[in-house]
């Protein structure tokens, strides 16, 4: 239903026939869109995999195994972002099992960093004592991130170091909303706003904090953590 609804309004929006190749960001919710426009209109597709097809679709939608394999075996191309994903994707049983009819296809090309934040390199020329550091978060608010762990340790570490603070600057997520009340409650220092999109912007916030903190239980390629 979903994929369906997509595409009619992608259809509505898009000339679709005035494309050469599609990029699908991920390999169910893309991939299915540039599958289906594959099928009619012969156009081919790359596509990427992405840890959310793995902890998410792969783990908890079984029933769509059968569809990813059908957006893998057409694909053009089968993007990893980092070669430990690519592994990781690999390992899944019924993809091992399925492997050949895509295995040449696969491609590992990491991601790139902004030359945005290349050119705007920064190195601090003091430190500052950790009673008064203010720490930041920029990302989404979903659960691997650990972000009410983060506030938990941040609250014992105020025992002893009570000027520590924590800004939160994100959005969107399955723990968006238990993240904001965890905020809330500990508003003597946690502070918390929406996705900032504006480089020039987010740079001003990362050089008005002193340390950067993303405890992820696991990242791909986390491109923020560079983003200093």
């Amino acid at each position: 239903m979903k994929i369906n609804q997509l595409y009619n309004d992608l259809k509505e929006h898009v000339d679709i026939q005035s494309l050469d190749i599609v990029h699908a960001t991920t390999l169910y919710t893309d991939g299915a869109l540039a599958y289906e426009i594959f099928k009619e209109y012969g156009i081919p597709y790359v596509i990427t995999v992405r840890s959310a097809d793995l902890d998410y679709f792969m783990k908890y939608r079984p029933d769509l195994l059968s569809l990813g394999m059908d957006i893998l075996t057409n694909a053009k191309n089968v993007l990893f972002v980092s070669p430990s994903l690519k592994k990781r994707f690999l390992a899944h049983r019924y993809i091992n099992s399925k492997k050949s009819v895509f295995a040449n296809k696969i491609v590992v090309t990491n991601n790139g960093i902004d030359d945005f934040w290349i050119d705007n390199r920064f190195i601090p020329t003091e430190s500052k004592k950790i009673d008064s550091l203010q720490l930041l978060y920029v990302g989404r608010l979903i659960k691997r991130k650990n972000l009410l762990l983060l506030i938990d340790a941040i609250k014992i570490l105020r025992k002893e170091f009570s000027g520590l603070t924590l800004h939160i600057v994100g959005s969107g997520g399955g723990y968006e909303k238990e993240v904001q009340a965890k905020a809330k409650s500990n508003a003597d220092f946690v502070t918390i706003q929406s996705v900032i999109k504006d480089k020039g912007e987010l740079m001003q916030v990362y050089r008005r904090h002193d340390a950067f903190v993303m405890p992820s239980f696991y990242e791909t390629f986390g491109l923020v953590y560079l983003f200093q």
